[in-house]
């Protein structure tokens, strides 16, 4: 009996870290590249998309006629270039609009109190 099947959690990051590792273009420190892989599905990462982040950087490799040298470890690229492989759009932020010039309300104006509006043409 397991405990909040940790278990089958465990034999599904396995899984997955084996699948992951066999596509990826160079087998270095394969005991460090598993640590990375599960912390980085322990950050809340899916197993598709550090599949899909590793094959864009293959495709990547392959456009660039990359050699097999300066290909990054698995684990390097898990811990470090994740992120820029990873098709995930960032939260869009809020911005809260300030006042609009009434003589020119498509144009970049800006309301200073002392001077009031400064036209930047």
């Amino acid at each position: 009996m397991t405990l909040f099947g940790a278990e089958n959690a465990w034999e599904e990051t396995e899984q997955g870290f084996a699948a992951w590792y066999a596509a990826y273009p160079r087998k270095r420190e394969r005991a460090d590249a598993l640590r990375a892989y599960r912390a980085a599905i322990r950050a809340g990462r899916t197993a598709e998309q550090l599949g899909q982040a590793r094959d864009a950087y293959v495709a990547e490799l392959r456009a660039s006629g990359t050699e097999a040298a300066f290909i990054v470890y698995p684990a390097g690229f898990l811990r470090r270039k994740l992120d820029d492989y990873l098709h995930v759009e960032a939260p869009v932020k809020k911005v809260k609009a300030g006042p609009v010039c009434r003589d020119h309300p498509d144009e970049r104006c800006f309301y200073s109190p002392g001077s009031g509006w400064i036209h930047a043409r």
